[in-house]
C-alpha cells in the first residue's frame, strides 16, 4: 500500500528540513519520501550490480584476450628476435636464469648453523635468525651446482622467459 501511495507522490517535492516538522501532513510527505527513496535506491542497486556484472565480464575477457597476445607475441619473439615499430613501439624477451628464494629463514638459519657457516646468519632470539642472505645464496649456489641439493628453507626458481613490451618513443 505504502508503494502505490508512494508512486502517486513521485513528482512531489521534498520536504524542507532545515525547518522542524511539526504538522501531521509534512511527517505523511517526509514517509512517504521515505518510501520513494528506498525504491529508488533499491532500482539503483539493481542497475549497479548489472553494469557491474557487465563490466567485470568485458574486463574478464580483455585479460583473457591479453593473456593470448602476449603469448603470441612471445611465441613470435622466440623465433625471430625482438621487434620494433617506430608508430606502436615493440617487444622483446627477458630471460631469467635459475634462482634460489628463502622460502623459510628458520629452516635455512638452523642448516647454515648446522654445517656451520656463522658469517652466513646472526642469532636475533631464541629461535629465530638473521640470514645474510647474499653470503647464504653464495653457500646454496655452490651446494646446489656441487650435489645438485637445495639447502632447507630455500627453492629453486625455475629459468623464465617473458615478455617486455615498450611502447612508442
Amino acid at each position: 500500500m505504502l508503494h502505490e501511495v508512494a508512486q502517486a507522490h513521485e513528482d512531489d517535492p521534498e520536504v524542507d528540513l532545515s525547518v522542524p516538522v511539526t504538522d501531521m501532513l509534512t511527517a505523511r510527505h517526509l514517509l512517504i519520501e521515505l518510501a520513494r527513496n528506498s525504491a529508488k535506491q533499491s532500482q539503483y542497486k539493481a542497475t549497479l550490480a548489472a553494469i557491474h556484472g557487465e563490466y567485470a565480464g568485458r574486463i574478464a575477457a580483455l585479460a583473457d584476450r591479453e593473456q593470448l597476445v602476449r603469448q603470441s607475441l612471445l611465441n613470435y619473439a622466440q623465433t625471430y628476435g625482438s621487434t620494433s615499430f617506430p608508430d606502436v613501439g615493440g617487444f622483446s624477451i627477458r630471460r631469467s636464469g635459475q634462482k634460489l628464494r628463502v622460502t623459510d629463514e628458520v629452516a635455512l638459519g638452523d642448516w647454515l648453523q648446522a654445517q656451520g657457516y656463522e658469517d652466513a646468519y646472526a642469532r636475533v632470539e631464541r629461535v629465530e635468525y638473521e640470514v645474510n642472505l647474499d653470503a647464504a645464496k653464495i653457500i646454496a649456489d655452490g651446494m646446489l651446482g656441487e650435489t645438485g641439493e637445495v639447502p632447507p628453507g630455500m627453492a629453486v626458481v625455475p629459468e623464465s622467459e617473458s615478455l617486455t613490451v615498450r611502447g612508442i618513443k
